[in-house]
């Protein structure tokens, strides 16, 4: 339910976006048709106008911020899935390296000899 939830919003502000435009065209409709039918038909031929042009683009506006959230959000997972790969990457050869200066610190003390140490090495290659 709360994976991909950056995509996830997105889509949500697409949606509402497109939602708040077809409401919009309904309104300003309604208002065109009030205006037959009313006496001061004048001001709701002007509300609907209004409506029918600021409506759309408040719509499409507001969207941005549901939207940028969204991507802000896919945008931050991707830089910490990232870094978490980085970080056993690094440290898998930081062991690495302890490996093998363990192995050549019992070569140089002559506690293993180079067969073994050579053995040795050729387990640890990365």
């Amino acid at each position: 339910m709360f994976e991909n939830i950056g995509s996830k919003l997105k889509t949500l502000a697409k949606v509402l976006c497109w939602i708040g435009i077809g409401l919009s065209v309904v309104a300003a409709i309604v208002m065109f048709t009030a205006a037959s039918y009313s006496n001061s038909g004048e001001s709701y031929v002007v509300m609907g106008l209004i409506t029918l042009i600021v409506g759309p683009l408040l719509s499409w506006v507001n969207s941005f911020v549901l939207y940028g959230f969204g991507e802000l959000i896919d945008k931050t997972s991707s830089i910490e899935r990232s870094v978490r790969d980085n970080s056993k990457s690094d440290t898998y050869v930081k062991d690495y390296s302890e490996r093998i200066a363990k192995l050549n610190n019992l070569r140089s003390k002559n506690l293993i000899t180079e067969d073994e140490y050579q053995k040795a090495i050729e387990k640890e290659e990365i």
